[in-house]
């Protein structure tokens, strides 16, 4: 089963952290404001990401850390390839308050990798 680990999530260059339990709690609603895993998950299988949510949620879960940033300022420092790698960043973060112990993101090629690199890079436990 997924364990509530400490979050640590990028931008221009900075590193922001959550690591307290009801912390994590509070990201993960942050985000699931924007888009639930279960609506995340599909853009995996068919690599069509929805940029205006992940832009959103995205800025959201930045801004829960401590960030100042708006979605726009996220989309002006991001391009469609990156799209995969913050998908996954949001998506392992999600995975944490699923209640089952394997969850399918899908066979796309690259979307197991893309999460999997996306998750040692947003999560990590201190």
């Amino acid at each position: 089963m997924s364990q509530l680990e400490p979050v640590t999530l990028s931008f221009d260059g900075k590193e922001y952290k959550v690591d307290k339990e009801d912390g994590i709690w509070a990201l993960i609603e942050a985000i699931e404001d924007v888009i639930t895993f279960f609506e995340l998950a599909p853009a995996f299988q068919s690599n069509k990401f929805p940029t205006a949510k992940i832009f959103r949620a995205y800025a959201a879960a930045l801004n829960y850390a401590g960030a100042k940033v708006t979605p726009n300022e996220l989309r002006q420092a991001s391009d469609y390839r990156r799209m995969g790698e913050l998908a996954g960043s949001l998506a392992a973060i999600l995975m944490m308050a699923q209640p089952g112990a394997d969850v399918d993101l899908g066979s796309a090629e690259g979307s197991t990798e893309d999460v999997a690199k996306a998750k040692k890079k947003a999560v990590k436990s201190s």
